[in-house]
């Protein structure tokens, strides 16, 4: 059985278990590195205004601080929004999308002795017509490979730090943010529960409140302070707390009320109802794909039309990853993100999304399909591949 030593951060390890026949000699020293902005910033992250249609050039620093020689990996990535908000860089294999893709910088894997610094020079281009709003992406350095973990020979890891490229489009923003069903989850010794977070405009959200959870006949059981990090615009989150394992089984209700204090913005959820039974057997979710279609707009294809419909018959799902995984002519084209860090409760859930590769449509037969994956920290596993039966060929 394959296990996972996962922690969260700069310098954050993020690795999978190797058989103990197989690992090798654990090291005696972990490398220490980093990555930072150059320039006239603020702060070790970049935090730049770029008009719509404009590109700013850009200089990240990575350093060796430690005392072993490393080899690194450096790439562009998606930045998402973890539980309650805040920074986090997804990994390689998934493919870039909205602000990650105006990121002109290269993907390196170098050498690094100690005490060196590398300075990478790169772009970020706006496309034209961009909204006015506050976009991220990520930069990440990372071991290039897994390495071991000192004091024992059973588990690899590979070691990363992560930084933010924060980037604001001047002018009018819009503002406003949606909160989903409540989601319940049981955990070692407590339950888990989740209220999702959908940012609906372009301007940063950070909200605050208060959640309340109370039985039905309206006596409060757990009351918490809600102050959330970030949620950039068109991410989602969640607000997440735990509640005690001896909490009794039963219906409960969820209020949550949040206001962002820049924006002005608010939403509020009133007497949501939760469930918190007793599990006989703990089941993996089991998946029916009610409907899935990809749909070319005309001919000449410009776009295609995503749709699916996924229904959970098991357990809920509080944070799940729903991509679309394009060929053409059998080669992979990319890994293009329809959900993200979204929660997927029993029932059913509607996934819809336009579809443009990423680098155009080029002649040849595209084929897709769907893969839903469930995401817990820095752990993400794969629960169902589903074969899209619709094909579009682009002819010459």
């Amino acid at each position: 059985m394959a296990m996972l030593a996962c922690a969260m951060g700069p310098g954050a390890a993020i690795g999978a278990a190797e058989r103990e026949s197989e690992a090798s000699p654990p090291p005696t020293e972990l490398p220490r590195f980093s990555i930072s902005a150059l320039g006239d910033h603020d702060d070790q992250w970049f935090e730049v205004t770029i008009e719509a249609g404009e590109t700013a050039n850009l200089t990240a620093a990575i350093r060796n601080a430690g005392d072993v020689e490393a080899t690194l990996r450096t790439f562009a990535a998606n930045a998402v929004n973890p539980p309650n908000g805040g920074f986090a860089a997804a990994t390689e294999v998934e493919a870039p999308a909205g602000a990650a893709r105006w990121l002109g910088y290269p993907t390196e894997t170098f050498d690094s002795q100690p005490g060196d610094e590398r300075q990478i020079d790169f772009t970020v281009s706006v496309p034209s017509g961009t909204p006015p709003g506050e976009y991220v992406a990520a930069l990440v350095v990372q071991t290039a490979e897994p390495i071991g973990i000192p004091g024992t020979e059973t588990f690899n890891q590979i070691i990363r730090g992560t930084i933010s490229v924060e980037i604001t489009v001047p002018g009018k923003m819009t503002s406003g943010f949606d909160l989903g069903a409540p989601v319940i989850s049981p955990a070692a010794d407590w339950w888990t529960l989740d209220v999702p977070i959908a940012n609906t405009g372009t301007a940063r959200i950070r909200p605050q409140g208060e959640l309340v959870v109370t039985t039905t006949d309206g006596e409060a059981v757990s009351t918490s302070d809600v102050e959330m990090g970030s949620v950039y615009g068109g991410n989602t989150s969640s607000v997440r707390i735990n509640l005690p394992g001896q909490l009794p089984f039963g219906d409960y209700l969820v209020s949550l009320n949040l206001t962002d204090e820049a924006t002005g913005a608010s939403a509020s959820l009133d007497a949501a109802p939760i469930t918190l039974a007793e599990l006989e057997v703990a089941e993996e979710p089991v998946f029916v794909v009610d409907q899935a279609a990809v749909t070319p707009n005309g001919e000449p294809v410009q776009y295609a039309a995503v749709a699916a419909t996924i229904t959970n018959n098991g357990a809920d799902i509080p944070t799940a990853n729903v991509t679309l995984v394009v060929r053409r002519d059998g080669e992979d084209v990319e890994s293009y993100p329809l959900g993200r860090n979204q929660a997927l409760p029993r029932g059913s859930t509607d996934f819809t999304q336009r579809y443009i590769p990423v680098d155009g449509w080029r002649e040849g037969a595209y084929t897709f399909r769907l893969v839903i994956s469930a995401v817990s920290g820095g752990t993400e596993t794969m629960l169902i591949t589903i074969e899209i039966a619709d094909e579009i060929v682009v002819a010459p």
